[in-house]
C-alpha cells in the first residue's frame, strides 16, 4: 500500500535543512564546544559580509536557531 507524499516547496525544504543542520551542530558540539562556536563564528561572519547582504537575516536567523538549541 503506497501513499502519495505530498509536494514539498523549496521554503520547506530549507526549514528541513535548517533544522538537520542545527541539530547536527548541536550533536556535535556537545562533546567539541569549541567546534559549535566556531561554526557561529563563521555563519555571522558570512551573514555581515556586505557581498552576502541580502541573505543577512537568513544567517542570522540560522545562527539563533543553532543558538537555541544550546538553551
Amino acid at each position: 500500500m503506497s501513499e502519495e507524499q505530498p509536494q514539498v516547496d523549496d521554503a520547506g525544504r530549507v526549514v528541513a535543512l535548517q533544522v538537520g543542520f542545527a541539530a547536527l551542530i548541536e550533536l556535535v558540539g556537545r562533546e567539541r564546544p569549541e567546534l559549535r562556536q566556531r561554526v557561529l563564528e563563521c555563519l555571522r561572519q558570512t551573514g555581515e559580509n556586505p557581498a552576502n547582504a541580502h541573505l543577512q537575516s537568513a544567517f542570522t536567523e540560522l545562527t539563533e536557531m543553532v543558538e537555541g538549541l544550546a538553551r
